[in-house]
């Protein structure tokens, strides 16, 4: 088990819960493109067969060009979730802090429990500022695949009571996991 891996099961062991920044947008962007490519490669295909509308010489290059426009299509969307997966956004509670990843340039960011003094939502700027003892405080904004932010902040408030009182506990055991090389 190489440190990667080592580093994911232990931060594994401590997830609570985990919010994902909604994923609307970039699959639309993986797919819709994909799915005018991929007809019309096939519609390109067709007609470079059909030497009323082709010149027999040019009918390979256009079956070609065809093949080529076919097979961007699912080429395209496979690079775009490739690196949606790389541009993931999301909020996770675990059981040592509030960890924060909303921008696709920045690693995540944990703020230890002790910290963290409250989580709350504010609807007329549509964001969830979590106050720090020690910092400035943390906006979170978005739109989340699961819930919205008025009850993302009182499920981080939530957490975080449970958290002071030692209370908080993981989803996940791992020693329940099989952990074989």
């Amino acid at each position: 088990m190489d440190d990667e891996e080592r580093a994911f099961r232990a931060s594994l062991g401590r997830l609570v819960d985990w919010y994902r920044i909604e994923q609307t947008r970039p699959l639309l962007r993986a797919f819709l493109p994909a799915f005018v490519l991929l007809p019309l490669g096939s519609l390109v295909v067709a007609l470079s067969q059909l030497p009323r509308f082709v010149p027999v010489g040019l009918a390979p290059w256009i079956t070609l060009l065809g093949v080529f426009v076919t097979a961007s299509g699912p080429g395209w969307a496979i690079l775009q979730l490739l690196l949606t997966i790389r541009r993931d956004l999301y909020v996770a509670i675990r059981s040592d802090g509030l960890c924060v990843r909303l921008d696709p340039e920045e690693h995540e960011r944990v703020y230890d429990w002790d910290s963290v003094l409250d989580a709350q939502y504010d609807a007329s700027d549509e964001v969830i500022r979590v106050s720090l003892a020690s910092a400035e405080p943390v906006a979170i904004r978005g739109k989340f695949a699961q819930l919205g932010l008025a009850e993302l902040s009182r499920r981080i408030r939530d957490a975080r009571r449970l958290a002071v009182w030692n209370r908080l506990e993981p989803r996940f055991d791992l020693r329940e996991v099989d952990c074989a090389d």
